[in-house]
């Protein structure tokens, strides 16, 4: 699904990724550990296609999707979450609840997103992996912000996505839960 091959990032200050390898499959997860600014956020985003890396290659099987979600939940602060996923979607509003009660957001469905807690954000973006099916997930420190509750919701979307062939990269700085059957596990320093 994925191969990288030497793959090098510089800062202006300094190099941040060197000779960064992996090769991932469909049905895989792979953890990306480190500490904060080794370079974990820069090699999804450069997987994403949101940054050139410096020097080396990313290689995608000719069917890849991807999908990213980072820190920001990419959703407008001024809308519900019905009303974001509506405009980004179009999807028809008894599929968009479905996965809203899915992700424990029933009641907070029409509230604007910007007055939601950060753990509510958090599952509010993670909506997308429900909507917009992709089979590669790119997710930047997911668990962040996530009660128990909200760790079992993303948990069980992760689980049932490489179960049907997708693949999953995660980035953390501590362990993922253990129910999530991480295949790889890489450290960057």
């Amino acid at each position: 699904m994925l191969q990288i091959l030497n793959l090098c990032y510089d800062l202006p200050t300094r190099p941040l990724v060197r000779n960064f390898c992996l090769e991932l499959c469909a049905g895989e997860v792979l953890h990306l550990q480190g500490p904060n600014g080794s370079g974990k956020t820069t090699i999804l985003r450069m997987i994403a296609g949101m940054l050139m890396p410096e020097s080396g290659s990313i290689k995608y099987a000719s069917e890849i999707t991807k999908t990213y979600i980072g820190a920001a939940s990419g959703l407008s602060p001024v809308l519900s979450v019905t009303e974001n996923y509506h405009l980004l979607t179009g999807c028809s509003i008894e599929t968009l609840n479905t996965a809203i009660e899915t992700a424990g957001l029933s009641s907070h469905a029409n509230i604007w997103c910007g007055t939601l807690s950060s753990g509510q954000q958090k599952r509010a973006s993670l909506i997308r992996l429900q909507l917009l099916p992709r089979n590669l997930w790119l997710l930047d420190e997911p668990f962040n912000t996530l009660d128990t509750d909200g760790i079992s919701y993303l948990s069980k979307l992760i689980n049932n996505h490489i179960k049907v062939g997708g693949a999953v990269i995660i980035t953390s700085h501590q362990d993922i839960p253990s129910h999530i059957q991480c295949h790889q596990s890489k450290v960057i320093a």
